[in-house]
C-alpha cells in the first residue's frame, strides 16, 4: 500500500462510520502499535507467526454481536 499503512486504513474505515471489523496481525509488536490499534477500534491485534487457530477465533469473535477484545 504505497503511502498507506495499515493504521491509515483503520482510520479511514473508523472515520467513514464503517462497521467492519479489523483484526489487526503484525510482524513489528510495540505497545504503541497494540494501544493506537485498539483505540482506534480494532477487535484483535495478533503477532506473527499467527496460529491458524488463533486466527480463526479472532475472526468469529470480531463478527459475533458483542465481540472482545483479542491480543
Amino acid at each position: 500500500m504505497p503511502h498507506l499503512d495499515g493504521f491509515d486504513i483503520q482510520q479511514a474505515l473508523t472515520k467513514a462510520n464503517d462497521p467492519m471489523p479489523v483484526i489487526v496481525v503484525t510482524g513489528d509488536d510495540s505497545a504503541e502499535a497494540r494501544t493506537r490499534a485498539f483505540q482506534c477500534g480494532a477487535k484483535a491485534y495478533l503477532r506473527k507467526p499467527v496460529d491458524e487457530a488463533i486466527l480463526l477465533a479472532a475472526i468469529r469473535n470480531a463478527l459475533s454481536p458483542s465481540p472482545g477484545l483479542v491480543t
